[in-house]
C-alpha cells in the first residue's frame, strides 16, 4: 500500500511540473509575439504624427493586457465600452481571430495560449473570475441596452 502512495505522489509531482511549464510558456509566448510585431506598428510612442482618437480605450501603461482568443464574438459584447472597461480592470481583453491570422496558427496553439491566460487569471483574479466577468457583461448588456452581441 505504501508503494502505491509513493507512486501516486511521484505522478502528481510530475503532473504539477508539466502544468507549471505549460503555464509559463503560455504567459510569456504572448510577450514574444507582441515584441515581434511592435516595431512595425506606428504608435504614438514611436511616431508623433500618429493621432490617437480613443484614449479612453487605451490600456494604462502600468498594466499588461492579456488576450483571450475567441473564434467569434458571441457573448462578449465586442465594442461595448462598459464591457471593455470591465475586462481591462480584470487584466485581459477578448480578441476575435479566425484560423490563419497571426496569433492563431491552429486550434492547439489557440488552446495553449488561452490555457496560459486563463491560468494567469485564475491565480491573480480568483477561481471565479469567469463568473464575475459574465455577470458584469450581463449588467452592461442591461445598462446599455445592447442585446445584439
Amino acid at each position: 500500500m505504501e508503494a502505491f502512495f509513493n507512486c501516486l505522489k511521484k505522478n502528481i509531482v510530475v503532473l504539477l511540473w508539466i502544468f507549471c511549464l505549460l503555464n509559463i510558456h503560455g504567459i510569456y509566448a504572448q510577450d514574444e509575439e507582441v515584441q515581434k510585431y511592435e516595431k512595425d506598428d506606428p504608435t504614438k510612442n514611436i511616431e508623433e504624427e500618429v493621432k490617437v482618437f480613443h484614449k479612453e480605450h487605451d490600456p494604462t501603461d502600468d498594466k499588461l493586457l492579456r488576450y483571450l482568443i475567441k473564434k467569434d464574438t458571441r457573448g462578449t459584447l465586442a465594442g461595448n465600452k462598459c464591457v471593455l472597461d470591465a475586462t481591462h480592470r480584470m487584466g485581459f481583453e477578448y480578441l476575435a481571430l479566425t484560423k490563419g491570422d497571426p496569433g492563431y496558427k491552429n486550434e492547439f496553439y489557440r488552446w495553449k495560449h488561452n490555457f496560459g491566460v486563463k491560468s494567469y487569471l485564475f491565480f491573480t483574479r480568483g477561481p471565479f473570475w469567469k463568473f464575475k466577468i459574465k455577470k458584469k457583461i450581463k449588467d452592461c448588456r442591461y445598462l446599455t441596452g445592447d442585446y445584439v452581441g
